[in-house]
């Protein structure tokens, strides 16, 4: 009888333990759905205007972009592109007329691409592969690329032929939203740069 009590005693200890390593590592394990809820609240958060900052002093300071291009064509294009099939620049789709220093930007689709001349780092907004506007950045940080990309499917995003293997993904996304409803403000994250680009939402 003795024995009998010992063993379940510990069958039951067995019991609890499995059930707390299981608790333990469905703890460290969010399931997917609770993972895309913390990513949006994480990206909702972060799409709200920084409490406390001055846009209107951010936007009084932009200083326009000293650059001439032949063509209004990016020569630096040729070496973003040569070893990927697609354009690497996220496109965005503006709906209303966006204003900055003394020029503004008409609505409709635009490859942004992010560059630097003369140690002032701007935006280059493209159609059709000419450059259109050079907007100056008010703010750039670096970020951590594993953090803030989410990767699609392996079967979509890798293509194999014969001869070379290229992978179809890259790092980058935009963030827009209002800012006091007078400035609008546009964030570009590009491979592990992000640089924020604020616009007026009318004229002087």
């Amino acid at each position: 009888m003795k024995k009998l009590n010992i063993f379940i005693t510990i069958l039951l200890l067995c019991f609890v333990v499995s059930a707390f390593d299981c608790n333990i590592a469905n703890a460290k394990k969010p399931s997917k759905e609770e993972q895309q809820k913390q990513l949006y609240l994480k990206e909702m958060n972060e799409s709200q205007a920084q409490e406390g900052f001055d846009y209107t002093k951010a936007f009084n300071d932009l200083k326009p972009v000293n650059v001439e291009f032949i063509h209004d064509e990016d020569p630096d294009e040729y070496y973003d592109t040569q070893k990927i099939h697609f354009s690497p620049y996220p496109l965005i789709r503006l709906t209303q007329t966006l204003y900055f220093l003394d020029k503004k930007i008409e609505p409709g689709f635009y490859l942004m691409t992010p560059r630097e001349y003369n140690d002032q780092k701007c935006v280059l907004f493209k159609q059709g592969g000419k450059i259109k506007y050079v907007v100056p950045i008010f703010a750039h940080r670096v970020v951590v690329p594993e953090l803030e990309y989410r990767k699609p499917p392996k079967k979509w995003w890798q293509i194999r032929d014969r001869y070379t293997f290229q992978t179809q993904y890259y790092e980058r996304k935009i963030r827009a939203f209002d800012v006091y409803n007078e400035y609008y403000e546009i964030d570009l994250y590009y491979k592990a740069g992000l640089s924020k680009m604020i616009f007026k939402k009318h004229p002087y």
